[in-house]
């Protein structure tokens, strides 16, 4: 664009050919539009390093979901998880070696790397995000989470008013925040 190639009729094609390749590729319309096109061929990313935990905290941040699961009206599990698209896997599997926890769930085009495992989030995801903060509204969302830790680690979750208490606290995370609570 800055050549001002995108005036042009090949400059316009090359545009359309990389959205093509990007996420879930062109919409109905420009696909009507523009038939004749060919996704730019995208490198297939294998051997994934993480480069540095702050880089996986930025990545958690946008891509990041802490969360607690009831089966029964009883509390089940805390978890913590990390979604994307299936091509994604190779990173996705990169978790596991980073942190030494988790596993890789694929499910319907999109892949998670979770860890539901209580020791490892107590002794391994915890202490990691303490280290190296989230940040944004997420980082209320992990505060929240690591008090219902604490719970569940004094057994607190075994008992009525526990189990109670800790509903009332997941009804006030993720999509249940509210600007007020910010």
């Amino acid at each position: 664009m800055q050549r001002r190639e995108h005036l042009t009729t090949s400059g316009l094609q090359e545009i359309i050919k990389l959205r093509a390749s990007l996420n879930l590729g062109l919409s109905d319309e420009l696909k009507a539009a523009f038939p004749k096109i060919i996704p730019a061929n995208k490198p297939k990313v294998e051997n994934q390093i993480i480069p540095h935990p702050q880089w996986v905290t930025g990545f958690s941040t946008g891509e990041g979901c802490f969360s607690v699961g009831f089966s029964n009206d009883r509390f089940k599990y805390l978890s913590f998880k990390l979604t994307q698209h299936s091509r994604d896997e190779q990173l996705m599997m990169s978790f596991i070696k980073f942190w030494g926890c988790g596993y890789y769930y694929p499910d319907e085009g999109r892949g998670e790397f979770k860890v539901q495992n209580f020791p490892a989030i107590k002794e391994i995801i915890i202490p990691f995000f303490k280290q190296n903060p989230i940040l944004g509204v997420k980082a209320l969302d992990f505060q929240d989470w690591c008090l219902i830790a604490s719970l569940v680690e004094a057994g607190k979750h075994k008992t009525e008013e526990g189990t109670g208490e800790i509903r009332k606290i997941k009804a006030r995370m993720n999509t249940g925040r509210k600007p007020q609570d910010t």
